[in-house]
C-alpha cells in the first residue's frame, strides 16, 4: 500500500482499487465510506452505505463493483 498526505494511492499490482489503477487515489472511511478518483479514466466515485463495515461480507461484492467500473470505463489517455 502506498500513501500520500491523506490519501491511499493505487499501485500497479497490489492496490485497494484493483490492479492497474496505479494513478488512482482515495480513502477508505472508518467503516462504511470509500471515495476514490482515477485521473487516467476521468473518473471519481464514492460509496456511502448504511454503516455496515466495508471489510466484511460486503467486501467481495464491492471489489466486483470496482472491477465492473474498470471494465466499462477505459483509460482516456
Amino acid at each position: 500500500m502506498r500513501y500520500s498526505e491523506g490519501f491511499m494511492l493505487g499501485n500497479r499490482r497490489n492496490s485497494l482499487y484493483l490492479p492497474y489503477y496505479e494513478e488512482a487515489f482515495g480513502h477508505w472511511g472508518f467503516t462504511s465510506m470509500v471515495s476514490w478518483a482515477d485521473p487516467s479514466r476521468a473518473l471519481a466515485g464514492a460509496m456511502l452505505n448504511t454503516g455496515k463495515a466495508f471489510l466484511g461480507p460486503y467486501a467481495l461484492p464491492n471489489f466486483r463493483l470496482y472491477a465492473l467500473i474498470r471494465k466499462h470505463c477505459p483509460r482516456v489517455r
